[in-house]
């Protein structure tokens, strides 16, 4: 059971290592992105995109993550 254990809390971290590095990549160009709208004169907000969005987070994770991600993405938090 220790051995079960401690593989998954390896491919735990593993997989957490990478969603990090991912989010943080996201947010990059999320930031960027609203540099770019702004600059342009065009509306940050789009909830037409932000439904596509969320479907596709859906699709795999609860709404909340999806939600939690979208509002930090947009600076809100």
């Amino acid at each position: 059971m220790a051995g079960s254990v401690l593989e998954a809390r390896r491919e735990i971290d593993k997989i957490d290592a990478r969603l990090s590095a991912l989010l943080v990549e996201r947010f990059e160009w999320s930031f960027a992105l609203v540099e770019a709208k702004r600059r342009a004169g065009i509306a940050v907000y789009d909830p037409d995109r932000e439904e596509i969005v969320l479907g596709r987070y859906e699709m795999g994770a609860p709404r909340q993550v999806a939600l939690a991600i979208l509002r930090v993405s947009k600076g809100e938090g």
